[in-house]
């Protein structure tokens, strides 16, 4: 059994700086961190994946999303597909990209990559990109009597 020592909680008060609320959660931060530690050594944990699902779990429980950046940021294929299928320009992309941030901060620099210009232009460099669509007809209804369509894109 690991006993961890947990210092005596302390809560913000109301009229708080930006500061003093910085320092909070970076102290907050590191005893999350050190009970992580304790709980999960990496020598239990090489690759990283209990402690992922760890924390996966426990936002979940908590009414929070946790996930590696690396699985959410879409790939430049991806990016590229994107582009094509919405008939959209460089920079209408990186208007997207500026106008999905503004609305939603905690996306920068996760879900598009930053410099997306640059990327997807280097991406073009190396070779051209074909992006094949195709509609199949779908039945919807158990009486088979109505139809509908589902788009598939192929790199």
């Amino acid at each position: 059994m690991t006993l961890c020592r947990v210092p005596e909680p302390r809560s913000l008060g109301s009229n708080t700086t930006k500061e003093s609320r910085k320092k909070y959660i970076a102290r907050k931060k590191k005893v999350v961190g050190d009970v992580l530690n304790e709980i999960l050594p990496e020598r239990l944990d090489q690759d990283g994946q209990l402690r992922r699902q760890l924390l996966h779990e426990v936002g979940l429980d908590h009414g929070l999303f946790v996930a590696d950046a690396e699985d959410i940021q879409l790939s430049v294929p991806e990016l590229m597909t994107l582009r094509e299928e919405s008939r959209m320009g460089s920079n209408q992309m990186r208007d997207f990209k500026a106008n999905l941030e503004a609305l939603k901060p905690i996306l920068k620099g996760i879900l598009l990559p930053s410099c997306i210009k640059e990327v997807m232009a280097k991406f073009e460099k190396l070779e051209p990109l074909e992006i094949c669509s195709t509609s199949h007809h779908l039945v919807t209804s158990q009486k088979e009597n109505r139809r509908g369509q589902c788009v598939y894109w192929r790199l």
